[in-house]
């Protein structure tokens, strides 16, 4: 592959040019960085369901507070896997 700065032919796992010294970013690298926000926000908004979960639950909906829990607390789990 060729460096996107100075255009010199630089290995196909290299992560800075060995002429030039620029970073190299790759299309995975900058997948990899959308999946952790993603884990991220999956793991905030798994937390505030399985918080309403918890409330509704103590206030005496059991039926709806058990479901929103269950479903928060998995998407937490789904979060931390994927960050």
């Amino acid at each position: 592959m060729k460096c996107p700065n100075c255009g010199k032919t630089i290995s196909n796992q290299a992560h800075v040019c060995r002429y030039c010294k620029t970073k190299i970013v790759r299309e995975s690298d900058k997948m990899a960085d959308k999946l952790i926000v993603s884990g991220k926000a999956a793991i905030i908004c798994g937390a505030l369901l399985a918080l309403i979960g918890l409330a509704l639950v103590l206030t005496g909906a059991y039926r709806m507070g058990g479901i929103a829990l269950v479903i928060g607390l998995a998407t937490i789990y789904l979060g931390k896997r994927l960050g």
